[in-house]
């Protein structure tokens, strides 16, 4: 909330549960649901198992970032970006911003005549490719890639070439930024959120 802000004014209610408690609910519901052998928990997810699909439900709730912005005139408005927070046991809470998500991906694939999907999951199979060539313990993080990827110049996509090349265009594209200012400045696809900081899970050194 901006400094000076009120609760009332923004229709902000207080709630007396914590995140834990609610964490908590939700498990207890889906295993009402689906029975206690078939919905595990994780650090982040709840893992449930049915014959016709496989589920890992986050718990989370609804977050706003505020900032106050003042015109030429010195008027002083008060805008919000909503995406939702979570909190991985024994860690620090976990904000996304879901629907800018979507929303950016949507254009992205759209002014890339649908090459921009098609790119991330080739990518993510080529980091499983070489995870399992060189014996890597662990792959690089599915949204990392998709990240990554979203920040590639729309011009590599649109060259007329097969998706062996522009993969191999899209590689060259972000080796050849890795260290400047362009790799430190990328942001996530939700474009509030810079890639790589502080508060991230991987880093400019691990990927």
């Amino acid at each position: 909330m901006p400094k000076g802000g009120l609760k009332n004014n923004f229709n902000i209610e207080h709630k007396d549960i914590d995140y834990k408690d609610y964490r908590k609910k939700v498990y207890k519901i889906l295993q009402k649901r689906y029975t206690k052998q078939n919905v595990g928990l994780r650090n982040i997810s709840i893992p449930v198992k049915h014959n016709l699909y496989n589920l890992n439900i986050v718990p989370a709730y609804s977050y706003r970032s505020y900032q106050n912005v003042v015109d030429k005139d010195g008027n002083v408005t008060t805008s919000f970006v909503e995406g939702v927070a979570f909190c991985p046991e024994g860690g620090k809470r976990i904000i996304n911003y879901p629907h800018h998500d979507n929303k950016n991906y949507y254009i992205a694939n759209n002014k890339t005549d649908y090459r921009f999907n098609a790119a991330v999951r080739l990518m993510e199979n080529l980091s499983y490719w070489i995870t399992r060539k060189e014996g890597y313990s662990t792959m690089m993080h599915p949204y990392l890639i998709f990240c990554l990827v979203y920040n590639v110049p729309n011009t590599i996509f649109k060259r007329m070439i097969g998706y062996d090349e522009l993969i191999e265009e899209i590689v060259d594209y972000l080796y050849g930024v890795v260290g400047t200012d362009v790799f430190r400045d990328m942001y996530e696809i939700n474009e509030i959120k810079l890639l790589f900081s502080s508060k991230q899970t991987f880093s400019v050194i691990n990927t």
